[in-house]
């Protein structure tokens, strides 16, 4: 791999109008180009931190002041967004990730209000579309996965005590791709081929079912009006090729 430098990796942003921007990490020269640029940013913390995070609160005070109170107070960075974790929850990880999440999660808060920063800067966990799911394949029907049900609405009250938004990177051409029965039409906007009707409501692409499937399972426990930010989505860069372009820009 041949990584962009972050200053050319910045011009590009601009040139392309983006005013929010999704981080993997905390890196300091991404985070010193992206200084006093106009553009938001959601940092990250990678799910191998989470464990040392869950078990200190010191490791949370030091990483806090590191990677988003040393550039704040420096005048630079607009960070609004600290990502615990991404995507800790799928199902491929085996639950690696169940124990340390959340404790992670409260810490990195407590961190930030140590520092002053919990007003001006909200923690979230990016999560899989499927912490989610709907026996009748209806958006109506949806909920938080039964194996992890309770967990998701601890979590869900912890970010809505906290004012802070419920993120989801939803990608519409791999949730179906995977299943040989369903109309890849689908994974697109503007299809017509393939509508789905539920109850009266018609969707004609994935991302919209799949997004207002999250909207029901948070109605349906309770937090119908917590934020929601995409994290990141993506398509096939063509017809030959299934990996996706990843647009990891919160909106």
């Amino acid at each position: 791999m041949h990584p962009l430098a972050p200053s050319t990796v910045l011009n590009m942003l601009r040139d392309n109008g983006f005013q929010k921007v999704k981080l993997f990490d905390a890196d300091s020269a991404t985070l010193n180009a992206l200084a006093n640029s106009g553009i938001q940013i959601m940092v990250g913390i990678p799910n191998d931190m989470l464990y040392n995070l869950a078990n200190s609160e010191q490791a949370a005070d030091t990483w806090v002041a590191k990677n988003v109170s040393s550039h704040i107070s420096s005048g630079g960075a607009d960070i609004r967004y600290v990502a615990v974790g991404n995507e800790p929850f799928l199902s491929s990880y085996n639950g690696s990730f169940l124990g340390t999440t959340l404790p992670a999660l409260r810490n990195i808060q407590s961190a930030l209000t140590k520092a002053g920063l919990s007003t001006r800067v909200k923690v979230t966990v990016p999560l899989n579309a499927d912490v989610y799911e709907s026996p009748a394949n209806l958006p109506s029907d949806g909920d938080f996965r039964s194996d992890i049900h309770d967990l998701m609405l601890s979590i869900v009250k912890f970010l809505s005590d906290n004012g802070a938004p419920f993120t989801v990177n939803i990608y519409p051409f791999i949730s179906l791709c995977s299943d040989p029965n369903s109309p890849l039409g689908f994974a697109f906007f503007g299809n017509k081929s393939f509508p789905l009707n539920d109850g009266g409501t018609i969707y004609d692409n994935v991302f919209d079912a799949n997004h207002d499937t999250l909207i029901r399972a948070l109605q349906k426990n309770g937090y119908g009006s917590l934020p929601v930010v995409i994290g990141e989505i993506g398509w096939p860069t063509n017809e030959h090729k299934t990996r996706p372009v990843v647009t990891s820009v919160f909106a």
